[in-house]
């Protein structure tokens, strides 16, 4: 996957569906970590509104994502801004957070391929 850019993101944010369109962001933040050989994969409550396909629905995407000055550069490509513990593309009321380190060598990771052609990793 090429890195991500700006035209990419428009694409996820044009998403009707709000879970997919949460789902596309975390897929391009994961093709950014990918370019400082890591991964980020979807954590807490939208992996759980993922899952109950929408029963339950979060405001935020929290990632398995490091943090530090490169992810928050690359974040930044794409418009994002750092307030506190979150990223934000505040005109669209999408909320990142990295609340966690990256998982254990024993714990399964899943991708999903959405309709839109994104992929995820649970």
């Amino acid at each position: 996957m090429a890195k991500p850019d700006r035209q990419d993101l428009e694409r996820a944010l044009a998403l009707e569906n709000e879970t997919e369109r949460k789902l596309a962001v975390a897929a391009l933040v994961d093709g950014l970590a990918q370019s400082l050989g890591w991964r980020a994969i979807v954590i807490g409550g939208l992996a759980v509104e993922f899952w109950t396909r929408g029963a339950y629905s979060t405001s935020d995407i929290d990632l398995y994502l490091p943090h530090g000055p490169a992810v928050d550069e690359l974040l930044a490509e794409l418009g994002f801004r750092k307030e506190g513990r979150h990223w934000v593309l505040p005109e669209h009321e999408i909320f990142v957070e990295a609340p966690a380190s990256f998982p254990a060598e024993s714990e399964d990771v899943h991708e999903i391929t959405l309709r839109s052609g994104f992929r995820s990793r649970f």
